[in-house]
C-alpha cells in the first residue's frame, strides 16, 4: 500500500507485546528467582551443616 506521495506504508506490522506477557521472558525471570533463592539458602545451610 502507498500513500499519495508514493511512500510505502506497512499495513501488517506485528503489534508489540509487553514483556510481562511473553511466556519465555516470564520463565527466564522465574528461573532466575529460583536460582537466586537457592544460592541464598545455601549460604545459610552450609555454615549450619559445618556446625552440626
Amino acid at each position: 500500500m502507498s500513500d499519495a506521495s508514493g511512500i510505502e506504508i506497512a499495513t501488517d506490522v506485528p503489534r508489540q507485546v509487553p514483556l510481562r506477557r511473553n511466556r519465555g521472558f516470564r520463565m527466564l525471570w522465574i528461573g532466575q528467582l529460583l536460582s537466586d533463592t537457592g544460592t541464598q539458602i545455601s549460604g545459610i545451610a552450609y555454615p549450619l551443616l559445618i556446625l552440626a
